[in-house]
């Protein structure tokens, strides 16, 4: 078992992922790389306005996280990544660059229920604590199509996968969750301490 370990916290728009990752990330005592973290501050930065410069920023933040997944994975260290990942952006770029490497790669697949997704996305972007810089309402017409929302966000399966359904998500869920990530990475001792 490699001792260094890439956790990638993948799936659907408004499945829980960055909730989860947080917290995993802190009780697996690993640093987490979240897309729409480094997104924000572009927008922050360099302002806001339609949908095609949010994917324009996207598109920019992509391009960075797959930077900082190579820079640390050069580093020897372990880490975590949270992102709605394109599989047919991703998957490619990732696994090159875990081919001459000896990483374990984990998958944590986040799923829910159509209508508590649609109705998660769009109170996300009604709370106010969504930066507006997404323009999530300009996807409300775009949510109902889920053979192509499912086919962009499939699972990249480049290592073991763990797919969670966060539709109903307790604290006993998530208890197994921590167990299963574990077992699967085999206690995989890092510079960062223990997983």
């Amino acid at each position: 078992m490699a001792a260094q370990v890439l956790i990638l916290v993948n799936g659907i728009p408004a499945t829980g992922k960055t909730t989860l990752s947080r917290k995993l990330a802190r009780d697996l005592n690993v640093p987490c790389i979240g897309k729409d973290d480094i997104k924000e501050l572009l927008f922050d930065r360099m302002g806001s306005a339609d949908i095609q410069w949010s994917k324009d920023h996207g598109g920019a933040t992509a391009d960075m996280v797959f930077v900082l997944i190579e820079r640390l994975l050069d580093a020897g260290r372990s880490f975590m990544v949270e992102n709605a990942f394109y599989q047919s952006f991703a998957r490619p770029r990732i696994s090159a660059m875990l081919e001459s490497r000896n990483v374990t790669c984990l998958e944590i697949y986040c799923t829910a229920d159509q209508e508590v997704r649609i109705a998660r996305f769009k109170a996300r972007n009604e709370s106010g604590e969504r930066h507006p810089g997404h323009v999530d309402h300009n996807y409300y017409t775009t949510l109902e199509d889920v053979d192509e929302t499912v086919k962009r966000y499939a699972p990249l399966d480049i290592g073991p996968r763990i797919t969670v359904d966060t539709t109903s998500f307790g604290d006993e869920d998530y208890a197994t969750l921590v167990a299963q990530v574990k077992k699967t990475l085999g206690q995989a001792i890092t510079t960062e301490g223990t997983i």
